[in-house]
């Protein structure tokens, strides 16, 4: 992917790209390489454009059949109950709010009978991705996840992420 933006960005010699929040791991990695590399590109990230209940949207949401739609929500939810977590103690531990995200996924999990799986759940510093330690969270950090939903004839991975500040 980086390669592939580098190409682009060194044809095209852009005064600014856009890249949204929904995939906040990739803007992390091209938010370095222009800096690194010193091209001269204001980066912007844009909010995450949501649906009325709070499923990121997607180009893989067509996919989701209408039985699927409510489990394609255990993932905001799971990172909501991480945000609840943070907002009632900022200074909680970066394993309190994981915990609370990830206790609300196991939830979630075991109320779908197993249509939705876990590929990852992490608390991630915002500037490197690195999983926050127990010392390194007092500024925040990036609740990321993905899930794979089962149905259907395909199994549909979905991302989404949080920050928190």
């Amino acid at each position: 992917m980086a390669t592939i933006v580098t190409k682009l960005f060194n044809i095209i010699q852009p005064e600014r790209a856009y890249f949204g929040q929904k995939d906040i791991q990739q803007t992390i990695v091209l938010r370095a390489l222009v800096r690194d590399l010193h091209i001269p590109i204001d980066l912007k990230v844009c909010p995450t454009i949501r649906e009325h209940d709070g499923l990121a949207l997607s180009s893989r949401n067509a996919y989701l059949l209408p039985s699927q739609r409510d489990d394609a929500l255990t993932l905001w939810r799971s990172l909501q109950a991480g945000q609840e977590a943070f907002a009632k103690n900022p200074n909680a531990t970066p394993a309190v709010i994981l915990g609370a995200a990830r206790t609300a996924m196991s939830e979630f999990i075991n109320k779908s009978h197993r249509r939705v799986s876990l590929d990852y759940l992490s608390f991630v510093h915002p500037e490197t991705l690195h999983s926050l330690s127990e010392t390194d969270s007092s500024k925040g950090g990036i609740l990321v996840g993905a899930i794979f939903l089962q149905g259907g004839t395909r199994t549909i991975r979905l991302i989404d992420n949080m920050i928190l500040a």
